[in-house]
């Protein structure tokens, strides 16, 4: 314990020659330590592993992964982390079918973070087109394995960062020929991505709020009107636009969440509240993150 947490403490790593040292010392490690698999508090060493064999882009546990989320499925969120940083964009969106898709697997949150795992993947072309694909079919309830409403919220999410505004037809039918079983939360999601496209289909979720029974989309029919209205953004809402540390990567990145919560304020076209979105972009932008994630910052400038 003392070793795992020795290591865990190191300065991050900024050449190859320390990831080579790194990886040698995690792996030491690691032998001593699976000696003991299932003894104490196992879930808990594992996920240290999990985390220091990512930092280090060691595939070693790769094999392992699913049996892994299996047994642990409180630390599936940092196995699909490790996972996503140590193999390819195709090989990662595999491991999440397979898990989803896994006889075993039974517990209905783990597909859950396992799709909102995808939010973090920068993926190429090819793979984006497969998300979004996927998540169309979880969004309108055709995958049987990600069927549940938190699932199907989450898709939404998945096709604002993988498709474009051709996906606005299929969130559009989501909100106006909503089927009776249709959950709340996948039309709120639904909604809210769509109204983030400009002010178009804001009006079309507003008019859509009418006919919903419930207050729960009117709710944020009002979020928005209220957003347009700011005359400067609220400390309550700059706290959204900050970045978050990935400790795996060993990077910050921008949110998804994020980034719909800039589109939604770049619904106010304001004068002072453009200036300010504008600058806290480019000062994110001037981070330490990724190629993929400042271009999806700066389609929103």
């Amino acid at each position: 314990m003392r070793r795992v947490r020795a290591i865990e403490a190191e300065e991050r790593i900024q050449t190859g020659k320390q990831r080579v040292r790194y990886r040698q010392r995690v792996r030491q490690a690691w032998a001593r330590a699976v000696r003991n698999e299932g003894v104490g508090e196992w879930e808990k060493i594992l996920k240290w592993f999990y985390r220091l064999m990512g930092k280090c882009r060691s595939r070693q546990l790769r094999r392992r992964a699913i049996a892994d989320v299996v047994a642990c499925p409180r630390i599936v969120t940092r196995i699909a982390n490790y996972m996503r940083v140590t193999g390819t964009d195709g090989e990662y969106v595999a491991f999440v079918r397979a898990v989803c898709t896994h006889p075993e697997q039974v517990y209905s949150d783990v597909p859950v973070a396992l799709l909102e795992s995808l939010l973090r993947l920068e993926a190429d072309a090819v793979t984006a087109r497969r998300i979004r694909s996927w998540a169309m079919d979880v969004l309108r309830g055709e995958d049987v394995n990600c069927a549940s409403p938190l699932c199907r919220a989450v898709a939404p999410l998945l096709i604002l960062r993988f498709g474009d505004r051709r996906s606005i037809p299929a969130l559009r039918r989501i909100v106006e020929r909503r089927g009776e079983r249709t959950p709340r939360p996948v039309i709120r999601g639904a909604a809210i991505v769509l109204a983030s496209f400009g002010v178009a289909e804001f009006r079309t979720v507003r008019r859509q709020a009418a006919k919903l029974v419930g207050v729960e989309l009117r709710h944020m029919v009002r979020l928005i009107e209220q957003i347009q209205e700011y005359n400067e953004v609220p400390d309550r809402y700059k706290a959204r636009l900050n970045l978050r540390d990935d400790v795996v990567a060993d990077r910050k990145f921008f949110d998804m969440r994020s980034v719909l919560a800039a589109r939604l304020l770049s619904l106010n076209t304001k004068p002072g509240i453009r200036s300010w979105l504008e600058g806290r972009l480019q000062a994110i932008v001037g981070d330490r993150i990724s190629r993929y994630d400042t271009a999806l910052i700066r389609r929103l400038l």
